[in-house]
């Protein structure tokens, strides 16, 4: 079998009917203390899958604490909010210069420039 990386683990090169055994990676280290090991075999159609899987072998707990999930959903309720109303701003900007730019009379000139671009980036910038 040929060297593997799984997004995990680095798997060495390997014979055929081979068992390669891995140490957790140190990541999980940071989280508990764990000295799990994952193997894999290599057979004639390739490596195995790991097992024991790496969430049982390296005790990761992929349970999200109660707190978190309440944290996280009040971020995503901010961030869709405020979406939200910059898009509303945006719309209803545009169609306040649409509004200016075809009540303009031909014969009466507009407090309104020319290039609206330019009187926008003015009026923001300064």
């Amino acid at each position: 079998c040929r060297p593997l990386w799984d997004e995990v683990v680095c798997w060495p090169q390997a014979a055929t009917g081979e068992t390669v055994q891995r140490g957790c990676p140190a990541v999980f280290s940071l989280f508990i203390n764990n000295t799990g090991s994952v193997s894999r075999n290599c057979t004639s159609r390739g490596w195995s899958k790991p097992f024991p899987a790496y969430h049982i072998a390296c005790n990761v707990e992929d349970d999200i604490p109660e707190t978190e999930q309440s944290y996280f959903a009040t971020v995503r309720l901010i961030y869709t909010i405020g979406y939200s109303i910059s898009l509303g701003v945006l719309a209803v900007a545009v169609f306040i210069l649409l509004i200016f730019r075809y009540e303009r009379d031909s014969k009466r000139q507009s407090w309104l420039p020319r290039n609206s671009s330019q009187f926008i980036l003015v009026a923001v910038f300064s």
